[in-house]
């Protein structure tokens, strides 16, 4: 597999001129043999050494270490799968919606020095205020 690129591998049974991708793609396969499980999507190869199928029994992630041809597998389940997707979604709206904030408040509080005494900005104000309570 070639680093920086996702490499497809059209199913089972694949072979490759590569023996440490070869021993992976038959471990890989032997797992879900041995899990009773049917791939419904065979092998997409996200890093070198490493290899991602769906099938019927969940995610199987499988990968190899070069020096020893150890071979490591991981099942998730949609479940928890669907879960981790839900969980680092609202964690990176979360830390987009810390980065606007601290945004807001270094471009915004010049301002309220700058303008300050002026009424008509008083709503604007107020909301910098709530904004940043505690963040002085």
């Amino acid at each position: 597999m070639s680093e920086g690129y996702v490499t497809f591998f059209m199913g089972p049974g694949v072979s490759t001129d590569d023996s440490v991708e070869n021993k992976l793609l038959r471990s890989h396969e032997a797992e879900a043999d041995k899990q009773g499980a049917e791939f419904w999507n065979y092998g997409n190869g996200l890093a070198k050494n490493e290899i991602y199928s769906k099938t019927s029994r969940g995610h199987l992630a499988s990968w190899i270490d070069p020096k020893t041809m150890e071979v490591r597998h991981r099942w998730t389940t949609y479940e928890d799968k669907a879960c981790a997707d839900e969980r680092f979604k609202r964690d990176a709206l979360e830390h987009f919606g810390e980065n606007l904030r601290r945004h807001l408040i270094l471009q915004l509080k010049p301002l309220r020095e700058v303008y300050g005494d002026l009424t008509e900005f008083a709503p604007v104000w107020e909301a910098i205020d709530r904004l940043t309570r505690g963040n002085a």
